[in-house]
């Protein structure tokens, strides 16, 4: 099936809406393998810069999304810098964990993490209307809406009574490959638009592949 290239945030649940749109995988002559650096002598070697007693060197921060392996990466369009990244409890399970990284030009800052909730029958690689999973992938979030007055959201937000979507959850709920984060309205006034924001989502072993 093929699905869009949106998702939808609303203070109830997001919607995903559509795969974003992938980019190449560097090939292997694309990587340039470089020799090694020269060898100083102990004396040519500069000493290290004194840290302050009582602080410590900041961690490294990570260069990639921590857990998302490399074909979701290659999904992942170049200048986003905020992912929510929702790790699945299983591929059947309809629980797990939501967490929001941002990219501050050292590497990806982990923010809060809240509880989850996808579809009834858990992940599906090839998500349908109707199965009650949700899809795996890597989704644009750009646009925000729902029944509920617009909580502060950054994103566009389109408050609308009559919004609905084809399908049942587990709780009854309208379900169309949809995504229940708890705290969605702190969420919604996280997610920046200058920031091209995306939704990396799946089970727990399908993220890292």
């Amino acid at each position: 099936m093929s699905l869009p290239h949106r998702a939808l945030v609303g203070p109830g649940a997001l919607l995903l809406a559509s795969r974003a749109p992938g980019r190449a995988t560097p090939s292997a002559a694309s990587v340039t393998i470089s020799p090694p650096a020269p060898v100083t002598s102990p004396a040519a070697t500069p000493a290290a810069a004194p840290v302050a007693a009582g602080r410590p060197a900041p961690p490294e921060l990570p260069g990639q999304l921590p857990g998302v392996g490399a074909q979701l990466l290659a999904d992942v369009p170049t200048g986003t810098r905020q992912a929510l990244v929702v790790t699945g409890d299983g591929a059947d399970l309809s629980t797990g964990r939501a967490t929001l990284y941002r990219d501050d030009g050292s590497g990806w800052l982990a923010g809060p993490t809240w509880p989850a909730r996808n579809g009834n029958r858990g992940w599906s690689a090839d998500h349908h209307l109707g199965d009650l999973r949700s899809p795996v992938g890597v989704f644009t979030l750009t646009a925000a809406g729902g029944r509920l007055p617009d909580p502060g959201s950054r994103l566009p937000y389109d408050h609308d009574g009559g919004f609905t979507v084809a399908g049942t959850g587990f709780e009854g709920e309208p379900l169309a490959g949809c995504l229940r984060v708890d705290a969605m309205r702190e969420l919604l006034r996280a997610l920046d638009p200058a920031l091209n924001p995306v939704v990396v989502m799946g089970d727990a072993a399908s993220p890292a592949r």
